[in-house]
């Protein structure tokens, strides 16, 4: 490959379809890794701002997650797992907002409480 096949590739769907397949690729397990790191955290020191730190870093984990899973059913095309990883992503994105949801929530009721 010497790179001039890349460019319809990138035609199809653009350049920030791109950047953002690559950020929710590769941030995903990052994000999971902290939110279950500050929620072990969390365990010992019951402070909310913390709570609503390891919500928020896990629910854009799952997140970004479905999001890739998502953009990944475009390239599977017609393969046998197109319709699996569709589901699984779109489920993904459904608990990640409401992970989301939850987290601002309380961040709100915190302030207030």
């Amino acid at each position: 490959m010497d790179g001039s096949e890349d460019a319809p590739l990138i035609r199809e769907h653009g350049m920030p379809y791109k950047l953002v397949y690559i950020a929710a690729a590769l941030l995903h397990t990052p994000l999971l890794t902290l939110g279950g790191i500050l929620a072990g955290i969390n365990v010992f020191l019951h402070v909310s701002w913390l709570l609503v730190a390891w919500m928020a870093a896990a629910a854009l984990g799952i997140f970004l997650y479905g999001l890739a899973k998502v953009m990944d059913q475009d390239d599977l095309g017609g393969l046998p797992g197109t319709r699996i990883a569709l589901a699984w992503g779109v489920l993904a994105i459904v608990v990640g907002v409401a992970l989301g949801a939850g987290a601002v929530v309380l961040a709100v009721l915190g302030r207030t409480g």
